[in-house]
């Protein structure tokens, strides 16, 4: 079903004011004026005519090419309105401007996958790498500042925290002068204390028995309150060069351990690893 064609002659111009000068010129004059009148009614006849007549969508399309082949250029507005559009008022998509037809036509067009820059790719890579080989060193320093046993003597500390004093006896003197009263007491062999330690004076001593080993221990005094801890090596699986001292930190306490011929020797305090650095310089001058 076609529109209504618009009104094309000379109503739709006859009072733009560019002709109003020449429409006054004309009506001075009685015979122009009637002139003027018949051709008005003429016109008016053939605008009602020509606003009957309803136009299909192939005589638009026929009209349209009739135009484009003579050159002219009145499609834009003329033709637009007399063809046919939705029952919304909306136009038929065949007629959005070619931007929008444009766009239509990318949007249809598949997007390709985004791949990432090979920069992008050596970067991530290498950083796994050296993510990689920081957690490679890590275990191996790690692995290189622990010994055989370092779990055992972390359960010592850890029963320091249930001392209360009184299981000790006590007994005031050096430490380095306790052998004799350790095999006299309670036939203890397996008695050794650093060189470095054995001036330190002792309150207290015990001795107890610890996952089947039999072990000494001393409470002494000096700038601060340690505890010395000695059995044999082999009896707790631990194995320390004698004379080279690892350190192991718990969770309140830290301790010293070095080995002395076959026994092994353990001094302990509550402090962490950089206390007992500093503690083993010291007692080491």
């Amino acid at each position: 079903m076609g529109q209504p064609l618009f009104p094309l002659l000379r109503p739709a111009y006859e009072n733009t004011p560019e002709l109003a000068g020449l429409a006054s010129q004309v009506r001075a004059d009685r015979e122009s004026n009637g002139n003027l009148e018949r051709q008005i009614e003429f016109d008016n006849r053939v605008v009602r005519e020509l606003s009957s007549l309803r136009l299909t969508g192939s005589l638009i399309e026929e009209i349209e090419s009739l135009l484009s082949f003579s050159g002219l250029d009145l499609g834009s507005t003329l033709l637009d309105m007399t063809k046919p559009q939705d029952t919304d008022g909306q136009v038929p998509p065949s007629r959005l401007p070619t931007q929008a037809g444009g766009t239509e036509q990318e949007d249809d067009k598949e997007e390709s996958p985004r791949r990432a820059r090979p920069r992008t790719i050596l970067l991530a890579v290498g950083v796994g790498l050296i993510a990689t080989v920081c957690m490679v060193i890590f275990l191996i320093s790690d692995r290189l500042n622990t010994f055989d046993g370092a779990d055992r003597i972390s359960e010592l500390l850890d029963a320091a925290n249930s001392l209360t004093g009184d299981e000790f006896e006590a007994v005031e003197t050096k430490a380095g002068d306790l052998q004799d009263w350790f095999f006299l007491k309670h036939g203890l062999e397996h008695y050794a204390v650093p060189k470095q330690f054995a001036s330190m004076k002792t309150v207290g001593c015990r001795v107890f028995k610890f996952n089947g080993a039999t072990v000494a221990q001393i409470m002494a005094v000096g700038d601060k309150e340690v505890l010395f801890y000695m059995f044999p090596s082999d009896d707790l699986g631990i194995k320390v060069r004698d004379g080279k001292w690892e350190i192991v930190e718990d969770d309140n306490w830290v301790g010293g351990v070095t080995g002395v011929n076959e026994t092994c020797f353990l001094v302990a305090f509550k402090g962490n690893k950089n206390d007992m650095k500093a503690f083993l310089g010291k007692v080491g001058r």
